[in-house]
């Protein structure tokens, strides 16, 4: 499932769209994991050793299935972080962050925006950018 990501291509596929119709364009790209996370099974208080056998076995295929889940969602984790950086790059472009603000200013100014908008998801995060990256526009 290693998927290479090419984040000037994905940018370029969502320039010509507002912010708001980017973030969904862009989150579409995310992934889920292809199946739910294995259950351990259980050993009744009353059991007898054919019980203890069929645990065991059970037990043996819950572990080899938790490695392969775990593998997968290590996977599908990079990959959906590298989707929301390629956001953050997206919003950060379409704020003027890098037109409108000295270099020295941009990490505080994204920093800032993150502290009062991350609770409101991408949109909370690029009107607050938005409002922070107009106090330069002189």
């Amino acid at each position: 499932m290693e998927n290479k990501i090419n984040e000037e291509e994905i940018l370029e596929s969502v320039s010509h769209l507002s912010a708001y119709d980017g973030i969904n364009e862009l989150l579409k790209l995310r992934k889920e994991l292809d199946f739910k996370k294995p259950s351990k099974p259980n050993l009744a208080t009353k059991h007898t050793i054919v019980d203890v056998i069929l645990y065991s076995k059970l037990l043996l295929e819950y572990e080899n299935n938790i490695i392969v889940y775990k593998e997968q969602l290590s996977v599908i984790n990079k990959y959906n972080s590298e989707i929301d950086s390629i956001i953050n790059e997206f919003l950060k472009k379409e704020s003027n962050l890098y037109n409108l603000v000295p270099k020295q200013y941009q990490d505080k100014c994204v920093s800032l925006a993150y502290q009062r908008g991350h609770s409101e998801g991408y949109i909370g995060f690029y009107n607050n950018l938005c409002e922070i990256v107009e106090i330069f526009n002189i």
